[in-house]
């Protein structure tokens, strides 16, 4: 039986959370040196944590190399 969605989640997310049991674990990995991000990114954040989705964010700085903000990627869903 899949689940309706209606917060305009759509696309792989949708259909994951449709078919899966349990808490799916997203990390989101921000490149700060961008401009401050995208307005719909948050939102989308938004979105799914009303779904009870988990989401990460880590910001990437020219301090932080993306290699150490993915380290554990593997213990996530989607990177």
């Amino acid at each position: 039986m899949m689940r309706v969605v209606d917060l305009r989640v759509t696309g792989e997310a949708a259909v994951f959370l449709s078919r899966r049991a349990g808490t799916m674990r997203i990390l989101v990995v921000v490149n700060a040196r961008s401009g401050g991000g995208d307005a719909g990114l948050y939102g989308f954040v938004r979105a799914l944590g009303t779904l009870g989705v988990e989401v990460t964010l880590r910001f990437s700085t020219a301090e932080k190399p993306i290699e150490s903000l993915t380290e554990d990627a593997s213990m996530f869903d989607r990177v």
